[in-house]
């Protein structure tokens, strides 16, 4: 497994291009993650459902390419709502808010989003960030 001296920064290449065909085509992929304060470097694996726990919800994301995804949300109740559909690529915390980003990269196709979740105890919305 690589180390994080081992990997350098790089200019991103033309979409379509050949060098940007190489790069996608790279079998070679890895992921960063933090770990109990530690950074962690491990191979990639593609995963289609992720769970956040948060307060008394329980926020599953869900991807599926081309083929859509959601985001829900299942109260202590067992009750369950759509929040939003779209293929979420993550739910994290960040100084005590709670954040999603959504994204499709599907052919030449390659855009994304970062949603705050807003969650006053009995309903949970959304709100567009970028």
């Amino acid at each position: 497994m690589p180390l994080w001296n081992d990997f350098i920064a790089a200019e991103i290449p033309n979409a379509g291009s050949g060098k940007w065909f190489q790069i996608i085509n790279n079998s070679k992929q890895y992921c960063v993650g933090i770990k109990k304060e530690e950074l962690v470097i491990s191979k990639y694996h593609e995963k289609h459902n992720i769970q956040y726990e948060y307060l008394d919800l329980k926020i599953i994301g869900t991807d599926y390419g081309e083929w859509g995804g959601e985001l829900k949300v299942i109260y202590a109740d067992s009750t369950e709502i759509l929040v939003k559909k779209c293929n979420v690529k993550s739910i994290f915390e960040y100084k005590g808010d709670l954040y999603f980003l959504e994204g499709l990269e599907h052919m030449y196709l390659n855009e994304g989003s970062l949603y705050k979740l807003v969650y006053d105890g009995t309903s949970i919305s959304f709100r567009k960030l970028s």
